[in-house]
């Protein structure tokens, strides 16, 4: 057991954390800009010369990239699965094109995720504070897990390139519960798993209001991180918040 330490606070007695992993693990912004465009640019290729330009803009809106390749706060990147965000790619499509199928919008995600596996070196990168709360926590023999909004695969990719991998105890993605964020079932699935602890002996980890409200859902403790893309709402509703994982302390519980 470990107590994680915010500002003068304690979190005892805590055997398993769970971190989400864009914007707490990874920086959000660098990694779903670029998937991002990627996927508008595959989709605006079926148009026009003249309507390539504000498809292409229409569709990163849609998912929620803003100026200077932020992710907006309110999603529904790094909030909503990804099936929510195919349904609604796939209804601004339709809207431009009558002859654009569900099918074709799920294979166009598929080719871009090729594209991404590929081009790991330009999308991943490691927030501050990852290297040192992961190999505090492995040190005093915390359970460590990722609950994310990604799906399972890429997510493995992603640490297996980050060399991460082998740290995390068990990776939970959208495309594995029936419910995402902010609903409990990936908590419960994680805590069905490790049926032997306690939720109060439960930490998550995240930097957005999906992530604070699956914690509440589920009952279980929440530290909340503003290295992603963090809502008013979020900040104002985390009790425990720092700036990156850096201001989270671990010690060893007796």
């Amino acid at each position: 057991m470990v107590n994680l330490i915010v500002a003068e606070e304690s979190l005892n007695d805590i055997e398993l954390v769970i971190f989400d992993k864009d914007g707490t693990l990874f920086d959000l912004h660098k990694y779903w800009s670029f998937v991002i465009k990627e996927r508008a640019k595959y989709f605006a290729s079926f148009f026009t010369n003249h309507e390539v330009n504000s498809v292409f803009s229409m569709l990163i809106g849609v998912m929620g990239l803003i100026e200077n390749d932020r992710i907006s706060k309110i999603g529904p990147i790094g909030i909503k699965p990804r099936d929510y965000i195919i349904d609604l790619v796939y209804s601004a499509l339709k809207i431009k094109s009558p002859n654009f199928s569900m099918k074709d919008v799920e294979y166009g995600f598929e080719l871009i995720d090729s594209i991404i596996d590929n081009n790991f070196g330009k999308v991943i990168k490691k927030l501050p504070g990852v290297d040192e709360i992961i190999s505090a926590l492995k040190e005093r023999g915390c359970l460590i897990v990722v609950a994310t909004a990604d799906i399972e695969q890429r997510a493995i990719t992603a640490f297996e390139y980050a060399k991460m991998l082998d740290y995390f105890d068990y990776i939970v993605g959208s495309d594995q519960v029936l419910h995402s964020k902010p609903d409990s079932e990936m908590v419960d699935v994680i805590l069905d798993k490790f049926n032997y602890i306690n939720r109060d002996n439960v930490v998550l980890i995240g930097d957005s209001i999906s992530d604070l409200e699956m914690a509440k859902n589920a009952n279980i403790n929440f530290i909340g991180v503003t290295t992603g893309a963090n809502s008013d709402e979020f900040i104002r509703n985390s009790e425990f918040l720092v700036e990156s994982l850096l201001g989270i302390e671990v010690k060893k519980s007796y």
